[in-house]
């Protein structure tokens, strides 16, 4: 069993494949290049949680495909005294009371792979600089739109991972 036929299987690239299982990009890239081996329970543990993984997509994928028929990738951000920032719950600058997130892409309900692979480019982080709490977030919106692409109803929230 080798490291890249787990990450194939996957679907994911090496950097969103580094990122989602807290693996230092330099050390997978050295494990698929065969400069290093991971040790076997490495390997034996990634192959069980990356197939686990893979049917939760797939159950995933079909529940979101049968309830909504558009999925829009958005990029919100804020910035939030400490005070405001104990109240801040993950996902605010997206669908927070006052967000305005910028649509950055758009796919039908039965695009997700390529919905979660584009996500999975990105990351959520939260910073603290003097007395402010920043925010940028990215997600992935489930929802129903018209033919028109508005929106009519339903909306599921999918976020990015933190950043490391």
């Amino acid at each position: 069993m080798k490291i890249k036929t787990i990450r194939n299987a996957s679907g994911l690239t090496q950097e969103a494949f580094a990122r989602k299982y807290n693996i230092p990009k330099r050390t997978l890239e050295g494990w698929e290049a065969g400069k290093r081996n991971p040790p076997e329970y490495v390997l034996l543990l990634l192959d069980r949680v990356v197939r686990e993984d893979t049917k939760k997509t797939e159950k995933e994928k079909t529940d979101m495909n049968e309830f909504y028929n558009t999925i829009i990738l958005k990029h919100g951000v804020g910035s939030y005294s400490k005070k405001q920032f104990n109240n801040f719950t993950e996902g605010d600058c997206i669908c927070g009371e006052n967000a305005s997130p910028e649509e950055l892409k758009r796919w039908t309900g039965d695009q997700y792979d390529l919905a979660k692979a584009e996500l999975a480019k990105y990351s959520c982080s939260y910073r603290k600089s003097g007395g402010y709490m920043f925010a940028d977030e990215y997600a992935l919106e489930y929802c129903n739109t018209d033919e028109d692409g508005e929106f009519l109803d339903g909306s599921d929230l999918d976020l990015a991972e933190k950043e490391a």
